[in-house]
């Protein structure tokens, strides 16, 4: 079990991903052992699933829940399911929207609805987003840049001065230096979310597309957009796949 007074990368072995971290967030009503899956158990030990759910469904339903950033080879392997098994299983998820599928980069994403959510009798943390496919991702950002010893502040949504524009995420590092970063999805609305920037105190702003096709899209649009030179001069752009490698090897010790 990890211990709360400390830091969650203090628990995580070398070669345990911490995207393969169980995500506690569940309400207390829910009597659930927080070393479920390490005692090789699933929901369906606990309580029988509702009416109409296949067991199988809802030990991946779990899953995705406790673990939304896994990759769908690290669910076959944690799940003990044959491909065809999983495949199955998941097109009974999709086609009755318990969950979205969603691709960054070669790693293909289940993402939990506001349906399975209630299953559990969690609050659904992308109720209010306009892209629930956005904010999953946002939400694992920041997730992922709070795990990097560099930044002591990592604030999602976060207001950009006295105006009403947020960014996606706002990092402050240990010497004080704030920056942005801004996930993107396609190049649709990319200079808006760049000019907001424009006259901030942001020493960089990062745009992150879920491949690296999409990130040099980004890129090109940016420098081909007539933007401020010292805006243009503040703007990095990356993908999904180079900050999960990066994660990774701030944690092989």
């Amino acid at each position: 079990m990890v211990n709360d007074n400390e830091p969650i990368w203090a628990s995580v072995k070398s070669w345990h991903p911490l995207t393969e971290i169980q995500d506690r967030r569940r309400p207390e009503s829910i009597s659930m052992p927080e070393n479920l899956h390490q005692a090789g158990k699933t929901p369906t030990d606990v309580w029988s699933p509702p009416t109409g759910i296949s067991p199988a469904l809802m030990r991946l339903l779990w899953d995705a829940l406790a673990y939304p950033h896994s990759d769908i080879s690290t669910r076959l392997r944690r799940l003990g399911m044959s491909a065809r098994v999983f495949e199955t299983v998941k097109r009974e998820g999709l086609e009755n929207g318990f969950m979205l599928e969603s691709s960054a980069g070669q790693t293909l994403y289940l993402i939990p609805t506001k349906k399975t959510f209630s299953i559990f009798n969690m609050e659904d943390p992308y109720e209010r987003a306009v892209s629930v496919e956005h904010a999953f991702y946002v939400n694992g950002l920041c997730w992922l840049l709070k795990q990097d010893p560099r930044y002591r502040v990592v604030v999602p949504e976060a207001k950009i001065g006295s105006t009403s524009a947020t960014s996606d995420v706002i990092t402050i590092t240990q010497n004080g230096m704030r920056s942005a970063w801004e996930l993107t999805l396609s190049t649709s609305n990319v200079l808006a979310n760049a000019t907001k920037y424009a006259g901030t105190d942001m020493a960089t702003v990062t745009f992150v597309g879920r491949d690296c096709k999409l990130r040099d899209a980004v890129k090109s649009c940016c420098r081909e957009g007539g933007l401020d030179p010292a805006l243009l001069a503040k703007l990095d752009y990356t993908h999904w796949s180079a900050l999960l490698r990066q994660q990774r090897s701030l944690y092989r010790y």
